[in-house]
Order: C-alpha cells, then sequence, then structure tokens
C-alpha cells in the first residue's frame, strides 16, 4: 500500500473512522445544520490541495503542544480529527455503525455531530460501495493490541476496512496509545481472539431475531497484517514501515 503522503487531496478529501474504544466522549453541543460537503482545506481558501503528509504532520509540527499532550487531550482515534479542525481544515467524516454494539454510532458519531464535525453514518457493509465510489481519501481506526511485527488487532470488521482500502487504494492509518503495543507477541497470528456470545447477536433489545440453536461465528477482534498499514501513530510519534523496525526503535 502506497504511503501516498504526497499525494493531493482534490477539494474535498472524505475520512473514514472506523468505531473504536478509544473514543473519548465528553459534551459539546450539536452542530445545528443539515451535513454538507466536508472538505479538508484551509478555511481562508487560500489553498485547495492538502496532502496526508500534511495531516499527519501537524501532530509533529504542532509547537503548542506535544503529540502525547494532543493524544491525552482528544482521545485516541479522533485526536487527528480535532487538530485539523483547529487548523481551520473543514473535514467530512463517514463513521461507521460497528456492529454488533454500534459503537461508531453510539460514540463516534454522537461525539463528532455534537462537536459541530460534519459526520455521515452508514451501515457497516456500505463501506464497499462507499470506497468504489471514490468518497474516502483515508481509513483511520484504532486498535486493541499491536505485535511487535506491526499487525494490529482491533474490532471485528478492521481487517474488512483494510482489504478494502488496499483494493482501492486508500491509504488505511492506525491511532492508538503506547499502551497498545505488545513487543512481546511477534505477530498477529499470536493474538488469541475472543468470541462474543451467541446471543449478542441473535437478540436484539431482548427480542431473538434468528434461530435460538442456529451456529453463531462472531469473534470480537481480526488481525490487520501490517503491511497493509500506512503508518501507526502514537503518543511518542508516526510509525511508518516497516513497521517492525520502526516499533523495535520505538522501544530500543
Amino acid at each position: 500500500l502506497p504511503l501516498h503522503e504526497d499525494a493531493t487531496f482534490q477539494i474535498r478529501p472524505r475520512l473514514f473512522l472506523e468505531g473504536n474504544s478509544f473514543v473519548d466522549v465528553r459534551p459539546g453541543t450539536p452542530s445545528g445544520g443539515e451535513l454538507g460537503d466536508g472538505a479538508l482545506v484551509p478555511a481562508t481558501q487560500t489553498s485547495t490541495y492538502v496532502s496526508i503528509g500534511d495531516f499527519l504532520r501537524v501532530f509533529e509540527s504542532d509547537t503548542r503542544r506535544d503529540l502525547r499532550t494532543v493524544l491525552d487531550e482528544y482521545g485516541t482515534a479522533l485526536a487527528p480529527i480535532y487538530v485539523a479542525k483547529e487548523r481551520g481544515w473543514i473535514l467530512h467524516v463517514f463513521a461507521d455503525e460497528t456492529r454488533p454494539h454500534w459503537q461508531g454510532a453510539r460514540l463516534t458519531a454522537w461525539e463528532l455531530h455534537a462537536n459541530g464535525i460534519p459526520v455521515t453514518l452508514l451501515c457497516d457493509s456500505a463501506a464497499a460501495v462507499l470506497m468504489r465510489e471514490k468518497k474516502v481519501e483515508a481509513v483511520l481506526v484504532g486498535a486493541d493490541r499491536i505485535a511487535a511485527n506491526g499487525d494490529v488487532a482491533n474490532k471485528i470488521g478492521t481487517y474488512g476496512l483494510a482489504r478494502l482500502a488496499r483494493a482501492h487504494d486508500i491509504p488505511f492509518y492506525v491511532f492508538a496509545p503506547i499502551s497498545t503495543f505488545d513487543v512481546k507477541t511477534e505477530r498477529g497470528a499470536d493474538i488469541p481472539i475472543e468470541f462474543r456470545d451467541a446471543d449478542e447477536l441473535t437478540v436484539v433489545n431482548e427480542k431473538r431475531i434468528a434461530p435460538g440453536n442456529v451456529e453463531v461465528f462472531a469473534p470480537i477482534f481480526d488481525v490487520t497484517p501490517a503491511e497493509w498499514i500506512a503508518a501507526i501513530v502514537c503518543e511518542r510519534g508516526i510509525l511508518r514501515p516497516p513497521l517492525d523496525e520502526a516499533i523495535r526503535r520505538l522501544f530500543s
């Protein structure tokens, strides 16, 4: 997957944010208006092009506070959204619902909307069509665990988003705290995957929607291979491929 850090966004870039466990919900004021077409463009309109590299470098060049403070203040995966807003860039976020517990709908979309950031909620299965229609310029996700080689375990569905991003030539970024790294686990295949209770899929609002004895396959996490990841951002910096070497340097 190319890093795309020198590629430019033409006027209307969009971001796809997968619901994640690092959303820090805070009270805010709803935007009140209809969601419009977002653009990652300086508010002064002096420029109509912004590169993904510039988007990431807001962390590396922010002289007001260091990266650790930014992530502590804003949470992890949503940090780039808020920093971009601080810089006067207007952007539009697509947040998936994140089944079966709807974290993307209940947390991610709620928080972004409450803080006046244009957001569109979509069902998980609509991501492929959204990417095919070239409405997404980057995919941002959190992480539950990162292996020493850079493989990332995160909520179920992350692997699928990464595969879709790769197929559509869209860069895939991971935002996670340093505590997520498990350098004693060599690769993602060594991370144990837990499974949900069947009722979490077959029962909704205390009402059974599937046969009680139907077999259920419901892993809680999946693992995205390091080679599909454009960069991992944590409070100590931005890690770029080869991720195994970057992680080794980080902890050396």
